[in-house]
């Protein structure tokens, strides 16, 4: 029998079985003995209800994933009592979580009512995280339009700021404007022109500015103080608009007719 026994085994089994010393075995008995000493560390463990407590949830850990790994381990568990369960699978959950709080104040019955309670707070976290996923999609694009708009009002401002800052620099040849001789309660208060230093328009829509901008371009004075876009956009726009501009005051006379009746 002992000489059979060898061609039931296969490996690592079978390899144990050829490595034993040479008359170490006198009986089936003793075989059977040394087998099941070598390979009684082999054999799997049954589990029992102790290790659902040690099933803990991590504190990055979404709870559906706890859920799963638990109740992955409870099936294997023979014979696993409602309450036992019910009490490893609260005591494994995060203090500061909403279902710990539920549970505490809400104590459930059955392994359903549990999870009922649960799967609220799944769909909750689902959904926080849907809402995390698409937030930077729509930062991406806020920021694209952000820089769009800045450029956009730079360009503008370019157009005014940058011409009433170089006229700054020349003073004493620019004719700056008097002060709006319209009431301040007929402009609109939003709107601000640096070259008038009032309210009632833009600096980029100052007709005044543009013409006295383009004489001094016209005698070489501003050049250097304006960039190349600034200069060509104030040329252009000053061209349109003197056209349509009405007379700032009335023809002079020439002479005076007196008439004898």
């Amino acid at each position: 029998m002992c000489k059979g026994f060898g061609s039931t085994l296969i490996e690592p089994a079978l390899q144990w079985y050829i490595n034993l010393p040479t008359r170490s075995i006198s009986s089936f008995a003793g075989l059977s003995d040394k087998s099941v000493e070598q390979f009684a560390s082999s054999r799997s463990l049954e589990k029992t209800s102790d290790g659902l407590y040690e099933i803990l949830q991590h504190r990055v850990e979404p709870l559906r994933d706890y859920i799963a790994l638990f109740n992955q381990e409870k099936v294997v568990v023979p014979e696993c009592s409602i309450p036992t369960a019910i009490s490893a699978f609260k005591r494994g959950l995060l203090p500061v979580g909403g279902l710990y709080k539920e549970l505490t104040m809400y104590p459930c019955k059955t392994m359903e009512d549990v999870l009922s309670r649960a799967w609220p707070q799944v769909k909750w976290e689902v959904d926080v995280a849907s809402r995390a996923k698409a937030q930077p999609k729509q930062d991406q694009r806020s920021a694209r339009s952000d820089r769009g708009d800045r450029g956009e009002r730079s360009s503008q401002k370019g157009t005014g700021a940058e011409p009433v800052n170089a006229l700054r620099q020349m003073d004493q040849q620019v004719k700056w404007p008097p002060k709006m001789k319209e009431p301040d309660s007929f402009r609109n208060p939003e709107l601000w022109c640096d070259f008038h230093r009032g309210h009632g328009h833009k600096t980029e829509d100052c007709i005044a500015l543009r013409i006295e901008v383009n004489e001094l371009l016209q005698k070489g004075h501003i050049r250097e103080f304006l960039s190349d876009k600034a200069k060509a956009h104030l040329s252009k726009e000053t061209v349109g608009k003197s056209k349509g501009a009405a007379p700032t005051s009335p023809p002079c006379q020439d002479r005076v007719i007196h008439v004898i009746c």
